[in-house]
């Protein structure tokens, strides 16, 4: 998704952000993926705020002024998006507004809105944590940093007591989101350096890529030994289960993403023109997508109810029509609706 001050556009960070949304996608298909949930939950969101970290410019920030001008520009993109989707989603009355400020996954689940929106207040949190960052550690904001920064936020993050109704805007799960960011931001200019190394020589590099996607899909399946209360980890609701081997799996399955992304970005042709090129304009819209899913899911599983089919079917077509779906709707809402996607003004669907 666009936070402030993201990096000049790269394909692979496309592919990255769509596979990402496509795990998204199917982890919300509940009526016909249980076979597959749990894998997905155990690394989805936090390979999220990796991506996210990927794509923040990596600078000192420069007195208050600057800073506050960051972070405002970050909570108009991702805060006004959250507030305008928790209202449509939502009845409007005074008892559903208050639950949507206060912004818990479970107050969003009472207040009936759309219960994805977490994500939007706990990666602006993680962006401005990173800002704040920038604005203390300046030019010794280094790589030592950043790695004491990540474990001091996930370790803090594991031992938060538990509320019965989150808290407010899910502000524990923001330090574990800020500890995946950072990672994200470190080890983004040696992503840079093996896209540039592999970009433009088609397939070169696809088999090892292919097999460092393999090693880390088999590493993530590590989560079958992590127990969390309700059989899945939720990030939304700091459900870890073990915290440790959550981390671990996270991890994992963020290199599969990566390497995933990468072989794509291998294998296909760059001279594939942009708008054949889906996989890259769900990258792009990856919040218009994040927003408009789950009412298109619903509508498949409507459709299904009625016409039965195996979980295999069901979930590979609701995927695929939601999938398209998510992109014909960003199609008008950048042209007509920016601003219900955090836009002050029409833009191009690239950053």
């Amino acid at each position: 998704m666009e936070t402030e001050g993201v990096r000049q556009n790269i394909r692979h960070f496309d592919y990255l952000k769509a596979l990402l949304m496509g795990l998204v996608i199917l982890g919300h298909i509940n009526f016909a993926n249980q076979a597959i949930k749990g894998w997905i939950y155990a690394f989805h969101m936090p390979a999220f705020f990796f991506a996210s970290g990927l794509l923040l410019k990596d600078r000192p920030v420069q007195g208050l002024r600057e800073c506050r001008g960051v972070l405002w520009r970050c909570f108009q993109g991702l805060m006004s998006p959250y507030f305008i989707w928790g209202l449509v989603y939502a009845s409007l009355n005074a008892s559903n507004l208050v639950r949507i400020l206060y912004g818990s996954h479970r107050s969003l689940m009472s207040a009936h809105t759309l219960t994805s929106l977490w994500f939007l207040p706990v990666l602006f949190e993680a962006t401005g944590l990173f800002v704040l960052s920038q604005l203390v550690f300046k030019e010794r904001l280094n790589a030592p940093v950043k790695l004491l920064l990540a474990a001091v936020s996930l370790g803090v993050a594991a031992f938060l007591p538990k509320f019965r109704h989150g808290y407010p805007w899910c502000l524990d799960v923001s330090l574990a989101a800020f500890g995946f960011l950072l990672m994200g931001n470190l080890l983004s200019p040696l992503l840079r350096r093996v896209q540039g190394d592999s970009g433009g020589r088609p397939g070169k590099f696809a088999p090892l890529w292919l097999l460092l996607a393999a090693l880390s899909f088999a590493g993530t399946l590590l989560h079958r030994l992590n127990n969390p209360k309700f059989g899945i980890a939720l990030m939304a609701e700091a459900r870890y289960g073990n915290f440790p081997l959550f981390v671990l799996t996270a991890c994992l399955g963020v290199s599969l993403v990566v390497f995933a992304g990468l072989l794509l970005d291998c294998l296909v042709p760059r001279s594939l023109p942009p708008k054949a090129d889906i996989l890259s304009f769900l990258g792009k819209n990856t919040l218009c997508a994040f927003v408009v899913h789950k009412p298109i899911i619903e509508l498949f599983r409507d459709v299904f109810q009625r016409i039965p089919a195996s979980d295999a079917v069901s979930l590979a077509v609701t995927f695929a029509g939601t999938a398209i779906g998510c992109c014909l709707l960003a199609l008008v809402m950048n042209r007509h609706f920016p601003a219900l996607l955090g836009k002050a003004a029409q833009r191009e669907t690239s950053h």
